[in-house]
Formats: structure tokens, C-alpha cells, sequence
């Protein structure tokens, strides 16, 4: 998961600056890629932003939860690529 003082970098293959970028791309019951910046690694994890249920979509908006990527998609691993060799 997440640890304090990792940088997100991109989300779903989108560069990110700000944190409320990530909730305009994501949709509720979706995973998709997270890149984030750690100890000098990028490191993919999935995000998955809840489904909204009967408590609706303020209940869903402030919890987000995270697993990591065994592997990879290749996608992700391009990006990773490029930033560290440009």
C-alpha cells in the first residue's frame, strides 16, 4: 500500500499533479494502475476506488483502498522506463 512521503505519479497511465485529478479519473468499482515514486523506485500498485452502494457517492468519496501489483501491466512498466531513463 501507500507509505507516508510516497509521490503519486500517474494514475490509469495519467500523469498526476494534483490529488483530486486522480478521483476525476477513476470510477467507482474500477481498479486501475497507480505509479508512485518511493526511495527512488517507481513502484505500481492497483487502486480501486470503492463501488457506490446504498450509502451513495458520499459514503465512497473519502475511501480509496490499494493492493499491490504482482505483476505489472506492460503499460506501466514503459513508463517506468521512460521517466528513469529520460
Amino acid at each position: 500500500g501507500l507509505s507516508a512521503g510516497d509521490e503519486l505519479l500517474a494514475v490509469d497511465g495519467w500523469r498526476l499533479r494534483r490529488l483530486d485529478e486522480a478521483l476525476r479519473l477513476l470510477s467507482p468499482g474500477r481498479t486501475a494502475p497507480l505509479l508512485v515514486a518511493r526511495d527512488q523506485r517507481v513502484l505500481s500498485l492497483a487502486l480501486t476506488l470503492p463501488a457506490l452502494g446504498k450509502e451513495g457517492p458520499a459514503a465512497a468519496a473519502g475511501s480509496v483502498s490499494f493492493s499491490a501489483s504482482a505483476q505489472p501491466p506492460k503499460a506501466a512498466l514503459a513508463l517506468r522506463k521512460a521517466w528513469l531513463s529520460g
